[in-house]
């Protein structure tokens, strides 16, 4: 996806909100139809609550 960033116009450019909407369209999408993603945020996200939680029961 930082790839897809990077290949944006400028903020300034007269295209970037097209662009940007493009961008956001594409991504939602992807995010909702690909378990492999799902999973890598349930990964991403379990790795930050879990030390969390594992301090609070001991």
């Amino acid at each position: 996806m930082t790839g897809l960033l990077k290949s944006l116009p400028p903020k300034d450019a007269p295209e970037f909100e097209e662009k940007k909407n493009e961008f956001v369209a594409r991504v939602t999408a992807e995010y909702t139809t690909k378990p492999e993603f799902w999973l890598m945020v349930y990964e991403d996200i379990r790795s930050s609550f879990l030390p969390v939680l594992q301090k609070k029961s001991h």
